[in-house]
């Protein structure tokens, strides 16, 4: 038996794996598409499984370049897998659509990195590996640009000339610039970085993370999603478990929600129906909420209309009007301007200040509490209706009627300057708590 000394072991094993690496990794296929066309107003472009970059045309026409590679054990297999993968292209007048790679495709399974591919043809290519495909886009000014992409990246130059765009990704990362129409989304699990929208952001969002800068009005179905965005004209939103920070809003807001966060700075009228939701706007106009264990925080607010409350929490520094109902509900207002008209059960208002003109305050219900601190020489009256209540009001206050008989109590009180035109303070109903500061 002849012994090999080591160095020579060794030198025959790296031999050994360079060959091998040849047989695994050396075949390999490449393939470029060049095309170009005249422009079109609408340009449609589908890839998959590969990044796109879209740039703008320095000659007024429309360009493809895409470029692929693969490799296999055999450098004819790798060939016949990219010839199949040619470029479908359809024209007309007024639009273009193109699609990259996979129009010919039947079926396509990877398994550690393996693919074996089935061809609408019925030609069947396996054991190909290491498949790349990268594509540029030369675009001159476009009033429509329709993208459609799975599990890749798509880099938009700032200097397009975008009208409308409209985007259909799955597992997608987007970057791009402004955007001087409308934007329409159909997106699931990627990111979304865009600047100005001069129009309308419309859509489904599903598990995205989107920002934008100023927009027109929003409409969107929306679910597991974070968006940032600048000022908008107005927002219209279905949304479910997402988080919201907005600059600003000038039109009107609808927002149904569940288990979501808002956070908003100046608006003008809102419309919300939410379930477990937490908002934070910095002013509104008027605002209806119809709501379930909700956390709503106004810095300032004009009307709020509180529709069948239940569990909610209110803080709002300035508010001038309120009134509707709630159950398990708690109102807190720094200082009321005008008045509180509320229907209360297992609710609570405190009102740390009242306006020098505030109008009025009437809660109705049961297993209620009222707070409040008129200003000093504020003109006022109290009326107090309850069966097993409370009532506790300073001393200076004078007395125009006290009735008390078992668990009924009737008070009626007003200022030292209190007319019978005075704004009226009153609680009405079982088991209620009236504490005047």
């Amino acid at each position: 038996m002849v012994i090999l000394p080591l160095t020579k072991k060794f030198n025959y094993l790296l031999l050994f794996v360079a060959l091998l690496s040849c047989g695994l990794y050396g075949q390999t296929s490449r393939k470029t598409i060049d095309k170009s066309f005249a422009a079109k107003p609408n340009v449609s472009f589908k890839q998959s499984r590969g990044p796109l970059t879209v740039l703008p045309s320095t000659d007024g026409k429309i360009r493809l370049l895409t470029e692929m590679s693969v490799d296999a054990d055999d450098k004819e297999e790798a060939d016949l897998f990219l010839t199949k993968l040619a470029s479908d292209i359809k024209e007309s007048s007024t639009q273009i659509d193109l699609e990259v790679g996979f129009a010919a495709i039947r079926s396509w399974n990877q398994t550690n990195n393996r693919t074996r591919v089935i061809f609408k043809d019925g030609t069947k290519v396996k054991n190909v590996r290491n498949f790349k495909l990268t594509t540029r886009l030369y675009l001159p000014k476009t009033e429509l640009l329709r993208l459609r992409t799975r599990f890749e990246d798509i880099d938009l130059h700032e200097d397009l000339q975008l009208g409308d765009l409209e985007l259909e990704l799955h597992n997608a990362t987007v970057r791009g610039g402004n955007v001087s129409g409308d934007l329409m989304l159909e997106l699931r699990f990627g990111k979304l970085k865009l600047g100005n929208v001069g129009g309308r952001v419309s859509g489904n969002l599903h598990n995205v993370k989107v920002g934008l800068g100023k927009v027109g009005d929003v409409n969107l179905v929306s679910r597991f999603t974070q968006v940032e965005m600048g000022a908008a004209k107005s927002l219209d939103l279905d949304s479910h478990n997402d988080r919201y920070e907005i600059e600003s809003i000038g039109g009107e807001l609808d927002i149904t929600d569940r288990f979501g966060t808002f956070i908003i700075g100046a608006t003008e009228d809102g419309k919300v129906n939410s379930h477990n939701g937490t908002f934070e706007i910095e002013s509104g106009g008027k605002y209806s909420f119809n709501s379930r264990f909700a956390n709503v925080e106004f810095d300032q607010l004009q009307e709020l209309d509180l529709r069948d409350n239940h569990n909610c929490d209110y803080e709002i520094k300035e508010l001038h009007e309120v009134e509707g109902s709630g159950r398990f509900t708690t109102l807190e207002v720094d200082k009321l301007t005008g008045a509180a008209e509320l229907d209360f059960h297992n609710g609570k208002l405190y009102v740390d200040e009242l306006g020098a003109k505030f109008s009025g305050i009437e809660v109705e219900g049961s297993f209620f509490e009222v707070r409040t601190s008129p200003p000093g020489s504020a003109a006022y009256r109290v009326f107090a209706d309850l069966d097993f209540g409370t009532v506790n009001v300073p001393e200076d206050l004078i007395v125009v009627k006290s009735h008390k008989e078992h668990s009924k109590i009737e008070m009626e009180y007003k200022s030292a300057n209190g007319s019978d035109a005075a704004p009226a303070i009153r609680v009405k109903g079982g088991n209620g708590k009236l504490k005047i500061n």
